[in-house]
């Protein structure tokens, strides 16, 4: 019987060929947008599930009201996260991020432009990055120290323990007019972790201390006059962040920021890839 329905789905299909080709044409096309919208869907909700404390990290974002519209901003003032914790003991830690800058890295004879993250030493606490060598609760305490990731630490030291070994940073310098005054500045590779996965909102190949900033690129992180980097904080297990939310909303009021019209509010982590 089977036999026989195969029989005459291919004589229809002989029988009236551009009606066919349109069908099954279409169906493809239906079957192949279902399995890229299902793996889209699949990559967004995977995204930064692998970190231990996915459920309880929060970005912090600026609210401005706008005439016709609430705006939103993913940055925030530097003294903003350490200044949370100092005041809110329900908030367990902060850190803060500058997403990649360009800088040139150099190791005696290989010199190469890499994008930088700049942040402070609780990120490791926070977030989970495996390491392969050094500590990841103290990798960043030093000013002078640098994490690598396992292919980076690699290109510039092959197969040598890169640890306790000097990178040095070439930068503009930011007292000069010209770009082609460079200052140089060492430092010491204290961390190698895991390669970072796509699935993260937090990615990179090389991370610093975020006080490094103030030399290699002339920004002053304790400065409440501009917004800059970006401000993850934790919060504990059992703690709504609404209630945390209520609290902070209105905290740069009493701070020396350029607009007192500011709202702060919370985007869980695991939400992130969706705003």
């Amino acid at each position: 019987m089977l036999n026989n329905y195969f029989k005459v789905a291919v004589r229809n299909i002989l029988r009236h060929k551009v009606y066919s080709f349109i069908n099954i044409v279409g169906l493809a096309v239906g079957m192949a947008c279902c399995i890229i919208n299902f793996l889209v869907v699949q990559d967004t909700l995977s995204h930064d599930r692998f970190h231990e404390n996915a459920d309880n990290i929060y970005r912090i974002i600026q609210e401005v009201k706008q005439t016709n519209f609430l705006e939103k901003w993913a940055v925030t003032a530097g003294p903003l996260g350490p200044s949370l914790v100092k005041d809110f003991p329900d908030i367990i830690n902060a850190a803060r991020i500058v997403w990649p800058v360009q800088i040139l890295l150099a190791n005696t004879d290989k010199r190469f432009k890499e994008k930088v993250v700049f942040t402070d030493s609780s990120l490791f606490k926070m977030f989970t990055f495996p390491f392969i060598d050094g500590d990841p609760s103290t990798a960043l305490d030093d000013p002078n120290s640098i994490v690598l990731s396992e292919k980076t630490a690699k290109n510039y030291f092959g197969n040598e323990n890169p640890i306790g070994k000097i990178i040095t940073v070439f930068c503009d310098d930011p007292a000069q007019n010209t770009i082609m005054e460079y200052k140089k500045h060492t430092f010491q590779v204290s961390g190698v972790m895991k390669n970072i996965t796509p699935n993260s909102t937090v990615k990179a190949d090389i991370f610093m201390p975020l006080e490094s900033t103030r030399d290699l690129l002339g920004r002053d992180p304790d400065s409440w006059q501009n917004t800059w980097l970006q401000t993850f904080i934790q919060l504990p297990k059992d703690k709504a962040y609404q209630d945390i939310v209520q609290k902070i909303s209105a905290y740069l009021n009493n701070k020396p920021v350029i607009s007192k019209d500011i709202k702060l509010n919370l985007q869980p982590l695991k939400k992130v890839q969706l705003y």
